[in-house]
């Protein structure tokens, strides 16, 4: 007998010294865990939202939804629960998709086939591809200014109850401009919504009193989120608006709960200063329109929703008084929009109005005004290959799917193709550029057209590509697509 268990255990120590070191360890860039932010996490996310564990639309950061994500499905699939997706989790989650992990995830090369690196776009009709990388995205620095004027009132203690006045409720559809659908941020920070599921002990809300409230103000106030002239040590809901702000220019949910890992960012150095950016809607953007239209730079009526009409409005704002002409309201912009230096439209240097794009600051033709408007109504929507929407595109069925929606009778194409057409006027120059415009890149390693977007002012591009994860607005101004660009044709 004694024979036998000591062979039982020999076996058992031969078996394990045999087996190859990764079955024994797992490296750190095999598992997506809490602050990861790639695309692995993003093919997760994408299948837990598949399999219903997660709510729509994958993000590529790995927060604390995904996490409470990948825990339930640990849980229900007899796995250990501690929300983070080793090899064993992401195998069980992904099934026939799987791949392994085989080296460091900050490689630019070391992405999941799902998501392809650059290749060449084929010129038949067909799927297209697109740059796999986008250095020329990148997110509005805070500058340096004085803060904005105050503009809500907030009573000291218990008596904080008065809600700023409500202006007209605005949706995605409801800027009155031909040209007023939204433009998509072109900066996001990497922040997921809180989950509302499990209560956040440390969380700050409306009710809480005492030191740490008068920190979130200070902090907050700091920033230009917060401006009440007195900290209060009352969290009413002039805070609770604050906090919305903050939440709102770092994508995060709007639930005005400064969560203790919103805290945790709002101390961080990445944090922005209050910054307002296409796509938004609320009071301090009603307020902002009111001001552009006061000044002449706008002219449809104000709404609430931070459409392409403000954005416009915003970005000749800029033009006019000397400041960089991104169409976002950040610390600068707002500083000058609300002080007595502003200066009028039609009032600035005439050598500098002539150096304005063609056609930014008049009037869109419908033809246009409708692209844009297909077109944007897509932001957030998905990459995938070969696909022409409505919930997914590549580059060229993109913009096929709003030259359609524009009511252009077009063939699905490829980027190449597109611009092959001889009906339309090519132009040459970045500068010639106009609003609605196709343009079209090659890569840096090829000749050949393989990506196109719809120009749609500023230096600005909406398209669909993987370096960005779908649908969204980049940069030509400078970087990848600076020097990659090629042509461009006028389709109206």
């Amino acid at each position: 007998m004694l024979k036998k268990i000591c062979g039982a255990v020999l076996a058992a120590l031969l078996a394990v010294s045999i087996l190859p070191v990764s079955g024994l360890a797992v490296e750190r860039y095999e598992v997506l865990q809490i602050g990861d932010e790639d695309a692995w996490v993003m093919e997760l996310q994408e299948k837990l939202c598949e399999l219903g564990y997660l709510q729509p639309p994958a993000t590529g950061y790995y927060g604390t939804n995904t996490q409470k994500a990948v825990i339930a499905y640990q849980r229900d699939h007899g796995l250990t629960a501690d929300g983070k997706a080793g090899p064993i989790t992401r195998q069980s989650i992904l099934g026939d998709s799987y791949q392994p992990i085989l080296g460091p995830r900050d490689d630019p090369a070391n992405v999941p086939s799902a998501a392809p690196a650059p290749s060449a776009e084929p010129s038949a009709p067909a799927p297209t591809a697109d740059p796999g990388q986008d250095p020329g995205a990148s997110e509005p620095a805070a500058p340096d200014a004085s803060q904005q004027p105050s503009a809500s009132t907030e009573p000291v203690g218990p008596a904080e109850s008065m809600v700023p006045t409500a202006v007209p409720s605005a949706g995605p559809d409801s800027e009155v401009s031909p040209s007023a659908e939204p433009v998509p941020s072109a900066s996001t920070v990497p922040a997921e919504p809180s989950a509302s599921a499990e209560p956040d002990e440390d969380a700050l809300k409306l009710g809480d009193r005492g030191d740490a409230v008068s920190d979130l103000q200070r902090r907050l106030k700091e920033l230009e989120y917060y401006d009440y002239s007195q900290i209060t040590g009352y969290f009413g809901p002039v805070t609770e608006e604050s906090v919305k702000k903050f939440e709102r220019t770092h994508s995060m949910e709007l639930d005005g709960i400064m969560s203790a890992e919103e805290l945790q960012f709002l101390n961080s150095e990445e944090v922005r200063f209050y910054t307002m950016f296409p796509g938004d809607q609320g009071d301090d953007i009603y307020a902002m329109q009111e001001r552009l239209i006061k000044l002449g730079y706008m002219e449809s009526e104000a709404t609430g929703y931070y459409g392409t009409a403000t954005t416009l409005a915003v970005r000749l704002f800029q033009e006019t008084n000397g400041l960089v002409a991104d169409g976002t309201a950040g610390k600068e912009t707002r500083a000058l929009l609300y002080s007595d230096k502003a200066i009028m439209k039609g009032h600035g240097n005439p050598e500098d109005e002539e150096d304005n794009p063609p056609g930014e600051d008049s009037v869109l033709s419908s033809g246009v005004a409708k692209l844009l408007e297909v077109a944007q109504s897509q932001t957030g929507k998905r990459y995938v290959y070969g696909a022409s929407g409505p919930n997914a595109y590549d580059c060229s069925g993109f913009v096929y799917y709003a030259m359609k929606g524009a009511g252009l009778s077009v063939s699905r194409m490829s980027s190449a193709g597109y611009a092959t057409v001889s009906s339309w006027e090519t132009i040459k120059k970045k500068a010639d550029l106009q609003i609605g415009d196709l343009v079209f890149f090659k890569s840096d390693s090829s000749s050949s057209i393989s990506h196109v977007g719809i120009y749609i002012g500023g230096g600005n591009i909406i398209h669909a590509a993987p370096s960005i994860g779908g649908v969204g607005v980049s940069s030509m101004a400078s970087g990848y697509y600076s020097r990659n660009f090629v042509t461009a044709k006028r389709i109206f």
